[in-house]
């Protein structure tokens, strides 16, 4: 076996959104940064294979390959198959909102603003912030229980990979491909190395000053409960509370006048903002209070139509069919959980098992705000609709992961909440700071961290979170001032 001893400033395991932009904004302050993931530039299928693993649920239903097709190894991660949606979570998210079990983060969206403008920054979109007074009118305004909300898409879909490539040959950068890290030494409370191996029988010893878990929703929590005899994490929250997306075909709409609806119809230019946009209906957050809902937005698509048909609709001021598409939250449940399985990997180490439990209030508030929505526009377009959901038939669809044989799909690939952020370590896995609770040289990136996970796909917020992240080790190696661990309480 070759073996080898690299030292390096911060080691991050994974190479997708989250380890890339920490390790991008880390070379900036010239700190050395190594990245070890198990897959490659391309399709890995040894590191496919060590993602297998068994899955159970009301959603999925038995869905025999779920951990495997939803995430992908290699350069990128699952955001290789990711369609450019990017939009933040919404204020509300970050409350603590007493119908809501476990909610509330540690800080306020007002906190992560300023990173959310530097990920936008990075995707090459416009700033949420701005874009609002860029929308029309009639899609800026509240429309009596509803309010517009927008998906930016960036022109480059894949511009993190850019990222990525001009750190090649940076002196302070060293990347590791198809290397799994299996071992982790601790010292007092802190990682002192860590070992990694790779199935042509190379071995290489990590020493850092700092460790950044960054490799996805599940094995994140895996790798934590591998070396649960190392690393001190409480075993009360570790690998709980996992939460998806639910994505839900609900029902038929058909607008009498497709031009006063063709900012909503399909994903489209926005000249203003120079990239392409998505337009969907949230219900406000008073009405959210008010009737105790979960988060939930609501696409009026007619993305199954061709596109030229859409135009023309647009046009001749036409009436349109579309579909209602729901993207909701998930509550935060105990019982949902990822947990160490009996089956080995071949590298020896137990297989990740995954109970995505549901529970009654998710099906109830996504068919309420459904049903709140479409009584809305019908109220105040004459738009005629049918509802295809009903309180008394729960996940009515049979499974459909993203890419298969529709465009619409039943969840999101997006596997969150399993190492929660609190301040209080009896209540969650990091602190407000993404540091492992316990740990002081140990940080946990990506959506594992969210304590709840509104409708917005991730991926935007986990941008931020990671330049949040890299400024806070930054600013700790540079012998600066870290903030406060109670961070910004929400309120």
């Amino acid at each position: 076996m070759i073996k080898r001893q690299l030292t390096t400033d911060v080691c991050i395991i994974g190479c997708g959104p989250a380890g890339i932009t920490i390790a991008n904004e880390l070379i900036k302050s010239g700190i050395r940064t190594l990245i070890i993931e198990s897959g490659g530039m391309s399709a890995d299928s040894f590191a496919q294979g060590l993602l297998k693993g068994s899955a159970s649920g009301p959603v999925i239903k038995g869905y025999p390959n779920y951990l495997s097709i939803s995430r992908v190894a290699g350069v990128l991660g699952s955001a290789s198959q990711w369609g450019g949606y990017c939009t933040p979570l919404t204020p509300i998210d970050f409350q603590r909102r007493d119908w809501v079990p476990r909610s509330g983060w540690p800080f306020s969206a007002r906190t992560l603003a300023p990173f959310a403008a530097r990920a936008a920054s990075t995707l090459g979109i416009s700033s949420f912030e701005s874009a609002h007074d860029m929308l029309p009118a009639s899609s800026r305004d509240a429309i009596g229980k509803l309010a517009s909300h927008p998906y930016f898409y960036p022109q480059k879909l894949h511009g993190l990979r850019d990222h990525l490539l001009a750190l090649a040959g940076h002196p302070c950068f060293h990347l590791e491909l198809g290397t799994t890290a299996v071992d982790i030494g601790v010292r007092d409370d802190q990682v002192q190395w860590l070992r990694a191996v790779s199935p042509d029988d190379r071995e290489c010893y990590v020493e850092a000053k700092a460790f950044v878990l960054a490799a996805g929703g599940i094995e994140n929590a895996r790798i934590l409960l591998l070396n649960s005899a190392a690393i001190p994490a409480n075993e009360d929250v570790l690998g709980r509370y996992f939460q998806e997306h639910f994505h839900v075909l609900a029902g038929k709409a058909r607008i009498p006048n497709a031009r006063k609806w063709r900012e909503y119809l399909r994903i489209a230019p926005a000249p203003l903002l120079g990239h392409r946009m998505l337009r969907t209906l949230i219900l406000r957050e008073e009405v959210q209070r008010c009737q105790r809902l979960l988060n939930a937005s609501i696409e009026i698509s007619a993305k199954t139509l061709d596109p030229r048909d859409i135009q023309a609709a647009i046009d001749s001021d036409s009436s349109i069919e579309c579909d209602i598409f729901v993207r909701a939250e998930n509550a935060p449940n105990p019982e949902s959980k990822v947990t160490l399985g009996e089956d080995l990997d071949p590298l020896g180490r137990r297989r990740a098992e995954l109970r995505w439990q549901t529970t009654a209030q998710d099906w109830d508030s996504l068919v309420t705000s459904v049903l709140a929505v479409v009584a809305e526009i019908e109220r105040e377009w004459c738009i005629e609709t049918a509802v295809m959901i009903d309180r008394d038939w729960p996940w009515p669809w049979a499974p459909l992961p993203p890419q298969a044989r529709s465009w619409w799909s039943t969840w999101g690939n997006h596997h969150m909440g399993t190492t929660r952020m609190a301040v209080d370590p009896r209540r969650g896995v990091v602190d407000s700071n993404c540091r492992l609770h316990g740990m002081s040289n140990v940080f946990v990136a990506g959506s594992s961290v969210f304590p709840t996970s509104g409708f917005a796909n991730p991926t935007f917020t986990i941008i931020a979170l990671s330049i949040r992240l890299a400024d806070h080790i930054a600013s700790i190696l540079h012998g600066g001032h870290a903030p406060s661990e109670a961070g910004e309480r929400s309120r």
